[in-house]
Order: structure tokens, then C-alpha cells, then sequence
């Protein structure tokens, strides 16, 4: 079902919007829709739209658990080659008690 509806914008809300009215070579019913669509993934994933304005404009980005649990030293992070040259060259040495 498609409603129409009368909006009005001023030009610093045109403005923002212009790179999905460009994606869509000028069409501002289409540009739009995807902004709908990207706020409603942005609520859906803070929960709220004051939860998602506060972390994404947050000068201190919230870490996830993986990140948390490197920066407590309960974990490091090593990159495959790395890890696979270690366990090639323990083989065999015994662990310390």
C-alpha cells in the first residue's frame, strides 16, 4: 500500500540526505525509504533511538565482550601464522606447572 504524504525540509536535512539521493540518481522517495531502513536497524540494535545517538556520538566507543576480555588480560589476540609457528615449535616441550 503506498500513502502519500506532504514533508517539509530544510536544506541542512537535504543536505544530509544527499549522498542516498545521489545512490539514487536524485529520487528522494527511495532516499527516504533508506533512511527509514537504516534507522530502524539502528534502533533494533541500541534498542532506542536516545541509546543509539549516545553511542554512536560517544567520543569513547563501548567495547565489545571479545574486546573487554583482551583488555583484561584474560586473553590475546595472535594472528594465524603466528599461532600455527608456535604450536609448530612447542611440539613436544612440556608445560610448566
Amino acid at each position: 500500500m503506498i500513502i502519500r504524504k506532504n514533508i517539509t525540509l530544510e536544506n541542512t536535512h537535504l543536505k544530509k540526505l544527499d549522498p542516498l539521493i545521489n545512490k539514487h540518481e536524485g529520487n528522494l522517495s527511495a532516499a527516504i525509504r533508506d533512511s527509514i531502513d537504516i534507522a530502524d536497524i539502528v534502533v533494533q540494535q541500541y534498542g532506542s533511538v536516545e541509546n543509539a545517538i549516545t553511542n554512536l556520538t560517544s567520543q569513547t566507543k563501548k567495547l565489545t565482550d571479545r574486546e573487554q576480555s583482551i583488555e583484561s588480560g584474560n586473553n590475546v589476540l595472535i594472528g594465524s601464522p603466528i599461532f600455527q609457528w608456535m604450536l609448530k615449535c612447542t611440539k613436544g616441550i612440556p608445560l610448566d606447572h
